[in-house]
């Protein structure tokens, strides 16, 4: 399970577009494994391989889940929680890896996005080994 949050002065839910959780040996390049969250309506997705494109439906808390050679997602045990007065959105994404194709030591990092186009750029939350 990861958890990831963001908050917004006006409004996590009114004003953030979206959160990328991307799990990788780097920002750039590299083979990662990159999760879209929508807060507004509580859905994830998973960038596909090559990295151009989600890798199918939506999922949301609950069921259904995506896969590529790297991770998984699943709605099962994902949830979102809503605090400090709306401004932050905090949501559980459950996750699991495959130690052939994407083992060793990873940096977990986070991007938030609002509506305006602004965004918070890279940051490092943890580390996590995939083994």
């Amino acid at each position: 399970m990861f958890a990831l949050a963001a908050a917004h002065p006006g409004g996590a839910l009114a004003q953030l577009n979206m959160i990328h959780l991307l799990i990788s040996d780097r920002v750039v390049g590299g083979s990662p494994c990159q999760v879209v969250y929508v807060p507004s309506v509580n859905l994830m997705n998973l960038i596909n391989d090559d990295g151009t494109a989600l890798a199918g439906a939506w999922v949301g808390p609950g069921g259904g889940s995506l896969s590529n050679s790297r991770c998984s997602i699943s709605g099962i045990g994902m949830a979102q929680s809503i605090s400090d007065q709306g401004r932050m959105v905090s949501v559980t994404i459950p996750a699991t890896f495959n130690p052939a194709t994407f083992g060793g030591l990873k940096r977990v990092y986070a991007n938030a996005f609002d509506n305006d186009g602004l965004l918070s750029h890279w940051v490092q939350g943890a580390t996590w080994t995939v083994q």
